[in-house]
C-alpha cells in the first residue's frame, strides 16, 4: 500500500514514458482455498468501457496471481478476451490479462512459482456440463503450478491461450459466412495471431480428462473448390477453402490457438491429457464485385453466396508444443498443426 501511495505514483509520473505499469492482484492464502466465482476480465461498464483495463487509453491489461499453500480448487471460469455475441463467444481486440495459479505454493520464497512437494496440495479444475470451468485469456500468459497432482475432473473443464484477432482483416473475405450446399450455414470460425505461453507443471501427476469430444468439433472447416463442386458448376457454386477455431464447443482440455508456446511437465506421469495447437487457415480470396443489373448489388453464386474468384489462404497458429514426464505419458489426444513438438518421458509413452 505504502508502495503504491499517491506520494510514490506522483513520484513516477516524471518516467521515460516508454515504461508502461502493468496493473495486478496477487492473493496469497495460507492452506487450502477455492475459486467459487466467476471472474471475467472482459467486463465492461454502463458505457461499454473495460472494467479491467488500465492506463490513458484504457488499454493496460493485468497479472493475476494465486497462490495457495494447500490445495487450489478452481470452481468456477477465469476469463479474458471474450464477450458475449450473438453468434458466440467474441474474441476482442488488444492486450489480454495474464494468470498464474498455484498450489502448494511456497509463500516464503522470492519466486511467486515456486512449489513445494507435498502430496495433496493439488490444483483441481472443476467443470460439469451445467456449468462448464475454463481458464482462458487471449494473448496474455497462463501458469499453472501444483506441489501435488495437477487434475482435470471432466472434460468440461478447459485451459487455453486465444490469441487476439489480426489488426486488419480478421476474418479474411468469409467475414464468418459460408455456403454449403443450397444452405447458408454460420461458420463462426476464429483466426487468431499472438497468442501467449502457456506453462502446466506438477511435481507429481497430471491427470487429464478423457474428451468424447472429435477435433472437428471445435475446429470448424469448409471448403468444396474442386470439379466436383454442387450443381457440377465450379466456376459458380465451388466453395473456398477455411478453417478455424469455435471456443465455443471447446472440451479438450489444453489449447493454444494463436501460434503460443505450450510446456507441460510433470515429475511423475502424465495420464489421458489432451493437448491441442491447431493451425487456422483464414480465407483471403478475392470476390467477384461485378453488379447485378437486375438487383444493383454484386453478383452470388447459385447458392446466393459471395462469388470467389481466387482461393487463398493464410495460415497461422500452430506454435510450439513441450511434453515431458519423469514417469510414464498414457494415452491423451496431442495435435500440432503447425510448429515444432517434442513429447518425452523417462518411462513409457503408450
Amino acid at each position: 500500500a505504502t508502495y503504491m501511495s499517491d506520494a510514490n505514483l506522483a513520484a513516477m509520473a516524471g518516467i521515460d514514458k516508454t515504461i508502461q505499469l502493468r496493473p495486478g492482484i496477487e492473493i496469497n492464502y495460507q492452506g487450502d482455498l477455492t475459486i467459487k466465482d466467476t471472474w471475467n476480465f472482459a467486463e465492461t461498464d454502463f458505457s461499454g468501457l473495460p472494467k479491467w483495463r488500465y492506463g490513458a487509453n484504457a488499454d493496460v491489461a493485468g497479472n493475476l496471481v494465486i497462490s495457495a499453500s494447500g490445495k487450489l480448487t478452481v470452481a468456477n471460469s477465469i476469463s479474458d478476451a471474450y464477450v458475449d455475441g450473438f453468434f458466440g463467444p467474441s474474441l476482442q481486440k488488444g492486450n489480454s490479462w495474464s494468470y498464474q495459479l498455484t498450489a502448494g505454493a511456497d509463500t516464503h520464497s522470492a519466486d511467486n512459482f515456486a512449489i513445494i512437494n507435498t502430496v495433496g496440495n493439488n490444483l483441481e479444475l472443476k467443470g460439469t456440463a451445467a456449468n462448464p470451468v475454463t481458464i482462458r485469456t487471449g494473448n496474455g500468459d497462463i501458469k499453472l503450478a501444483a506441489g501435488g497432482d495437477v487434475v482435470f475432473q471432466s472434460q468440461y473443464a478447459t485451459v487455453y491461450n486465444a490469441g487476439r484477432p489480426a489488426d486488419t482483416n480478421p476474418n479474411g473475405s468469409l467475414d464468418k459466412y459460408l455456403f454449403s450446399d443450397d444452405y447458408i450455414v454460420l461458420f463462426n470460425a476464429q483466426y487468431a495471431v499472438d497468442g501467449g505461453d502457456l506453462v502446466i507443471k506438477a511435481d507429481n501427476n497430471i491427470q487429464g480428462a478423457v474428451s468424447d469430444q472429435f477435433i472437428t468439433e471445435w475446429l470448424a472447416r469448409v471448403g468444396n473448390w474442386g470439379s466436383n463442386s454442387p450443381l457440377n458448376d465450379p466456376a459458380d457454386s465451388r466453395i473456398p477453402t477455411a478453417w478455424g477455431v469455435d471456443v465455443s464447443s471447446f472440451r479438450q482440455n489444453v489449447g493454444s490457438f494463436g501460434g503460443g508456446k505450450v510446456n507441460v511437465s510433470a515429475g511423475g506421469d502424465i495420464n489421458d491429457l489432451s493437448v491441442m495447437l491447431p493451425s487456422t487457415g483464414k480465407q483471403v480470396g478475392k470476390i467477384d464485385q461485378t453488379i447485378d443489373p437486375v438487383t444493383g448489388l454484386p453478383v452470388t453464386n447459385s447458392n446466393g453466396g459471395p462469388k470467389f474468384l481466387t482461393n487463398e489462404v493464410e495460415v497461422a497458429g500452430g506454435g510450439q508444443m513441450t511434453v515431458t514426464a519423469g514417469g510414464d505419458v498414457n494415452g491423451g489426444t496431442y495435435m500440432l498443426g503447425r510448429g515444432l513438438g517434442s513429447i518425452s518421458a523417462d518411462g513409457q509413452i503408450t
